[in-house]
């Protein structure tokens, strides 16, 4: 296949995934120069130590006890979830709702947002079993009660959980595509309406994205450009050449949403080719890209993923990004985690990265003694060093408000003690 080009700004790579190379062909550019932070040498580059995760055989005796009850005592155990210590909670969470989902999944969902954790999973797990068996009954449901289903949650979009994906995937399956556009059309929030759009385009271009094309409104607007993104994620699913050849024959306009959509469908296979492709596209749509990518990398290889964002990508951009990655990783591995963080060489990288376990581990995982010789001996920039201690102590006044007090006395600022008081809402001066 001879060599086409896109037209957009280009950038540099890294060590190449195998899959990469010949895409990388059909976009090359002359290289210009793109402003990178300084690399960090210092990674952990050993093998990340086993993790130990719940076994097949817990899940299954808890699916089993949950399955001989009746849906009355599905919902008074459902009601005890909240109270169990969360590594409980998520162990019997899943369990509890995967066999109430098949019972009764209105009644599921019903009690699934009053959940305190795990309340968009178990949502969207409840609707795509749902969907499978009644997606009409499902998307009327879900129409009805949009608004109250789903805790939309803007700074941390890499949390969303989307209802109106798994509806729509059951309608199509289903062979309702007509009934699936139509339902779409009616949702009443806008970005639950786009996403809608966006999973019909990519079920439809899954089985032919020629045919998914043609559906597409021939003018610019949030259907078509949220369909762009479907087929565009679904076609490099499938070839990822072809897809990048279609979208040179997309306008400058169309082609800003496909690219970024591109990466996403290759991320799901091999995230690192995704990643190397980012600096081909346009730098307003970085973050973006770099979202679809570093979600299903974290949850693959938690210290690539990290690796290659205090290597590769901008302080602004680790700042973003590395926290979801870190609570995934301590998620799984929390030593590892640990000791990735501890060993970064000295400077902007290791103290965001600090700052973001301490942000993702003061709830109970260590005390915060332990994190205040972390904070100290890991971040250097005195700002970033207050603002962590900040958010340990915050932590820390919800369940010892005197400890926390006397050591905010004692290691704070005057402006730190005074967004310590913001923070947790303190009327008086702890002095």
């Amino acid at each position: 296949m001879g060599a086409v080009t896109l037209g957009f700004i280009l950038g540099r790579t890294t060590d190449h995934s195998p899959e990469v190379q010949p895409i990388e062909k059909l976009l090359r550019q002359p290289e210009p120069q793109i402003e990178q932070s300084e690399k960090n040498t210092a990674l952990i580059s050993s093998e990340e130590p086993p993790f130990f995760s719940v076994s097949d055989n817990t899940v299954a005796r808890q699916i089993q006890e949950f399955s001989s009850m009746s849906r009355d005592e599905l919902s008074e155990e459902s009601r005890q979830l909240n109270l169990l210590p969360l590594e409980d909670q998520a162990i019997r969470t899943p369990a509890l709702f995967s066999v109430w989902a098949k019972q009764d999944p209105s009644a599921a969902l019903t009690e699934a947002k009053r959940l305190k954790h795990l309340k968009n999973e178990m949502i969207s797990m409840i609707l795509a079993e749902w969907s499978t068996t009644d997606p009409v009954a499902a998307a009327e449901f879900y129409k009805i009660n949009e608004a109250s289903l789903f805790t939309r949650n803007y700074m941390e979009p890499w949390n969303q959980v989307s209802g109106s994906s798994v509806i729509i995937r059951g309608l199509i399956e289903n062979g309702s595509t007509e009934t699936a556009f139509q339902w779409a059309e009616t949702l009443g929030n806008v970005a639950d309406r786009n996403t809608a759009l966006n999973e019909v385009y990519y079920q439809l271009a899954a089985q032919s994205p020629e045919e998914a094309v043609d559906l597409l409104p021939p003018l610019p607007g949030g259907e078509r450009d949220y369909g762009l993104r479907g087929i565009a994620a679904a076609w490099a699913e499938r070839d990822v050449e072809e897809a990048i050849n279609w979208a040179n024959t997309l306008s400058s306009m169309d082609r800003e949403h496909v690219l970024p959509a591109i990466i996403s469908g290759l991320a799901s296979r091999d995230p690192l080719a995704a990643a190397q492709l980012i600096n081909y596209i346009p730098n307003s749509n970085h973050d973006a890209a770099i979202e679809t990518v570093i979600t299903p990398w974290a949850q693959q290889d938690p210290m690539q993923a990290a690796n290659w964002l205090v290597t590769e990508r901008s302080v602004e951009e680790q700042t973003y990004f590395i926290e979801p990655v870190l609570s995934q990783w301590i998620d799984r591995n929390p030593a590892a985690a640990k000791s990735w963080v501890q060993n970064l060489a000295e400077g902007d990288a290791r103290d965001e990265a600090v700052l973001a376990y301490v942000n993702t581990t003061k709830s109970g995982l260590e005390s915060h003694t332990e994190l205040f010789d972390m904070i100290e001996t890991g971040i250097l920039n005195p700002a970033k060093k207050e603002k962590a201690k900040v958010s340990v102590l915050v932590s820390l006044a919800a369940e010892d408000p005197e400890t926390a007090k006397q050591a905010a006395l004692s290691s704070l600022s005057g402006s730190g003690i005074s967004d310590y008081l913001h923070q947790t809402g303190a009327q008086e001066p702890l002095d």
